[in-house]
């Protein structure tokens, strides 16, 4: 799969800020790759491209959130005996202990 039937896939609707161009072609390309490989042709994919994205784009959100959860449990079972929750700690974040902050 070349760059510019890659290109198709990712040019509108798909938002990678996090993820460079060069990783992002390599992925579309083997997401493509393999749906070829499983006897999906070439034409049928390219009619039906727009789905194809939104599919894609479905499935990109499933692997961040998997990251971003698995982040956030690797940093409790890294340290696990270093938080403890009690009610006798509280924090209370109340506007009018704040000043306004000018942007």
């Amino acid at each position: 799969m070349d760059f510019a039937q890659t290109g198709q896939l990712d040019r509108r609707g798909i938002k990678h800020p996090d993820i460079t161009k060069p990783s992002a072609v390599v992925f579309f390309g083997s997401a493509l790759n393999k749906l070829l490989a499983s006897g999906h042709d070439l034409d049928t994919l390219a009619r039906n491209k727009y789905d194809l994205r939104n599919v894609v784009a479905g499935f990109i959100s499933d692997l961040r959130s998997n990251r971003e959860t698995d982040n956030y449990s690797a940093l409790f079972a890294a340290h696990a005996d270093q938080f403890a929750t009690s009610a006798e700690l509280s924090m209370i974040f109340d506007e009018q202990s704040y000043a306004f902050n000018q942007p």
